[in-house]
């Protein structure tokens, strides 16, 4: 069941052939028959939520248990010298630093 869990979709960069992470957000529920989940999407700004979407499952989406997982899974996608101070910024914005 993915109700519930955050998310990461990802697309081809076509500069690097490589895939980058596209969307981020919540699942907020899930219809199996039609694989479609409404979800909140959130910015990559400052995390905030910017909106509830329809959209279809692949196999380009990867779940996480919670939000601080998802958040260091895409710390681990930067180069290791900005991963400090990305993870410094994540704390500031949640109001956990």
């Amino acid at each position: 069941m993915i109700k519930g869990k955050y998310f990461h979709t990802y697309e081809l960069n076509e500069e690097t052939d490589r895939k980058k992470i596209a969307w981020q957000g919540l699942v907020m529920d899930y219809d199996p028959k039609k694989n479609l989940a409404l979800v909140y999407l959130f910015s990559w700004l400052d995390g905030n939520s910017i909106g509830q979407h329809l959209k279809e499952v692949t196999d380009d989406w990867v779940f996480y248990e919670t939000a601080d997982e998802m958040n260091e899974a895409w710390i681990a996608t930067l180069p290791y010298e900005k991963q400090e101070g990305a993870r410094e910024m994540s704390k500031i914005l949640r109001g956990v630093a």
